[in-house]
């Protein structure tokens, strides 16, 4: 692999990693709205709908981390 190659997966790296802390933000976020909303609210489909939010985004960043690993 050329100088240049190396230099675009190196890139291509660092782009992974900030998609994967921009996720976990995001993520973070939507765990937290979740917490903050009444026990009633939580438990309906709006609440449900942040909870699920919050988890399919750690699951793409757990995802994202696999990749740059590879």
């Amino acid at each position: 692999m050329n100088r240049e190659k190396r230099k675009e997966l190196s890139r291509a790296a660092n782009l992974i990693c900030e998609a994967q802390d921009i996720l976990q933000s995001i993520a973070e976020d939507e765990l937290e709205a979740y917490e903050n909303l009444p026990a009633g609210i939580q438990n309906s489909e709006r609440g449900e709908a942040f909870y699920e939010a919050s988890d399919a985004l750690y699951e793409h960043a757990e995802a994202l981390e696999g990749v740059r690993e590879e």
